[in-house]
């Protein structure tokens, strides 16, 4: 249930009071999710997992001068099996009048973390997403975004560690790769 709370008080700061002069518009948004763990273990370099998925979603543009938006989003990511909650908000530049980049932090929420990982494994997340947009008419839209995940996921204790390796050089972060459609109702 916090987590519920935590997820609804985010999109709820997320998505600003608008004035008159403002547009707001409505959409859905799905398509294919490319998840990752990378991590280095005492200054090396590992590729641990790639996973494939789907995500679908709402989102909401805000438009707050004739380029520049801002799209909070909330979709459900589904990878091998493993479930998220996923929501970013982007800042959208437009450079032509279909062509935008965009921008913005990102918050996950691990759903169902397997009992015997929940004492090592952090549920809550950070990224930045960037990417690029094309919007191919009023309503249709394509996009795709690449996150660099900021949060250590995993929280080893020293016993799990032993003597030779410590805390400290054990880190693991999340990065995908998102590719989707977008329709604005």
């Amino acid at each position: 249930m916090k987590k519920i709370y935590s997820i609804v008080v985010f999109v709820l700061l997320a998505i600003p009071i608008s004035n008159a002069q403002s547009r707001i518009e409505f959409g859905v948004s799905g398509g294919y999710f490319l998840g990752s763990l990378s991590g280095s273990l005492t200054g090396y370099a590992l590729d641990i997992t790639d996973g494939s998925g789907v995500y679908i979603g709402l989102f909401t543009d805000i438009k707050i001068i004739d380029e520049f938006y801002v799209r909070p989003e909330l979709f459900y990511a589904n990878i091998r099996g493993e479930n998220s909650i996923v929501l970013p908000v982007m800042a959208r530049y437009y450079l032509t009048d279909k062509f935008s980049f965009q921008m913005g932090p990102q918050l996950d929420v691990l759903l169902d973390i397997p009992d015997n990982f929940k004492d090592f494994v952090k549920e809550f997340g950070t990224s930045i997403a960037m990417g690029a947009g094309f919007d191919i008419t009023k309503k249709i839209g394509i996009q795709a975004k690449y996150t660099f995940g900021l949060t250590d996921r995993v929280d080893l204790p020293q016993i799990i560690l032993g003597d030779i390796i410590s805390e400290n050089n054990v880190v693991v972060k999340t990065n995908s790769l998102q590719l989707g459609l977008t329709y604005k109702f």
